[in-house]
């Protein structure tokens, strides 16, 4: 599974919606922060006001690793405007697609879907 060469951690910072998702994926309605200064972006949840924020490392575009060894999460596509985004772990445990509005967009949300089926997720 690979991470989009577009990945750019200000450009996917901010709100999202789960429009679909595979497994547990958590946080409901995540929110990522970039931190420029340690490559590094912050996920927390805006539904969840007890939970902990996760960071990652930004290894490479789109490949952001747990910095305490937890699972890695792959954004394996965005849309040019930042607009929707399909992303799962590297072990295939949880995978979604978010959009910055609810509902999305049907062409960028069948594009999603076709990114997470050409990399192997049951989409059913």
């Amino acid at each position: 599974m690979g991470g989009t060469a577009r990945f750019e951690a200000e450009q996917f910072a901010g709100d999202w919606v789960v429009d679909a998702s595979i497994g547990d994926f958590a946080p409901v309605q995540p929110r990522y922060t970039a931190d420029d200064t340690d490559n590094q972006i912050v996920e927390s949840d805006r539904a969840c006001h007890d939970c902990a924020p996760t960071t990652f490392r930004i290894e490479k575009p789109g490949v952001l690793r747990h910095v305490d060894g937890g699972e890695t999460l792959v954004v394996m596509w965005v849309d040019d405007g930042f607009r929707t985004a399909a992303l799962g772990t590297a072990s295939g445990s949880r995978g979604a697609i978010l959009d910055r509005k609810p509902g999305g967009s049907p062409d960028r949300t069948a594009a999603a879907t076709d990114i997470l089926e050409f990399y192997g997720w049951d989409i059913s």
